[in-house]
């Protein structure tokens, strides 16, 4: 497919059809997965299905992701916590339910934790926006 600014979802209706075609729960599985690139990419296709769908974020929470996300943010490959993160901010935008999930989860020492060692600048940024996240009512 083509990436050029016509493909764009500007409206968010192709992230709505795959979420309501059934995506998010064996994405939230393949979380699971062993290997590393299988969690990557679930996290980045759940990264961009949450990003400014509200319904989206709703679905994945439901779904379960947040403690693989957690346990990803912990132990997984550092490309699969970049995305991780980008999840989480997502996550936590806008969504008292999900801020409480992920504060309860035990994810707030693992963020911290990267931060000090995260050398990606989008991490950095998807990072400082989950805490600037978690911090805001």
């Amino acid at each position: 497919a083509s990436m050029a600014p016509s493909s764009v979802d500007k409206d968010g209706s192709k992230k709505v059809a795959i979420a309501k075609a059934g995506a998010i729960p064996p994405l939230v599985q393949m979380l699971r997965a062993g290997e590393p690139g299988v969690q990557k990419q679930a996290a980045r296709a759940l990264h961009n299905l949450t990003s400014k769908s509200k319904e989206n974020k709703a679905l994945v929470a439901e779904a379960g992701a947040v403690p693989p996300l957690v346990a990803l943010l912990k132990a997984g490959a550092p490309a699969a916590r970049e995305q991780v993160v980008g999840v989480l901010r997502n996550l936590t935008g806008g969504s008292a339910e999900n801020k409480a999930a992920l504060a309860a989860s035990g994810a707030l020492d693992p963020l911290v934790g990267l931060l000090k060692v995260c050398e990606s600048p989008e991490a950095q940024v998807n990072l400082a926006v989950v805490l600037y996240n978690l911090a805001n009512d």
